[in-house]
């Protein structure tokens, strides 16, 4: 329903001259989980399809696959997550179940 009143906007905005000014959206995605990156993608890069500027802010793991999904990348936390961080933090949260792994996820990290 969005979508349909941005294009209906966008069309009037056409018809009238009117310069119809593009937006820079900031997206946050702090991690590189699958399930919270890659929905992001498909819809970041329509925006950047229809001319709209967008940058992925998060930490360095995940750099290359938002480079290379063609839209631009700032990180941050480079110290406190080192290249490779993460992925030592899933493999070991993987060797986990229950309360242990409630433990290791808010208490130990």
């Amino acid at each position: 329903m969005y979508l349909t009143r941005l294009k209906t906007a966008i069309e009037t905005i056409k018809k009238l001259g009117k310069n119809l000014t593009m937006t820079h959206f900031g997206v946050i995605c702090p991690t590189h989980f699958t399930g919270h990156l890659n929905p992001m993608l498909p819809l970041t890069q329509e925006l950047k399809r229809r001319g709209h500027r967008v940058t992925f802010m998060g930490i360095v793991g995940y750099e290359a696959k938002v480079l290379a999904a063609g839209l631009e990348f700032l990180g941050y936390g480079k110290e406190e997550f080192p290249q490779g961080a993460m992925t030592e933090y899933l493999h070991h949260l993987s060797q986990l179940s229950g309360i242990p792994a409630l433990r290791y996820i808010y208490i130990e990290c």
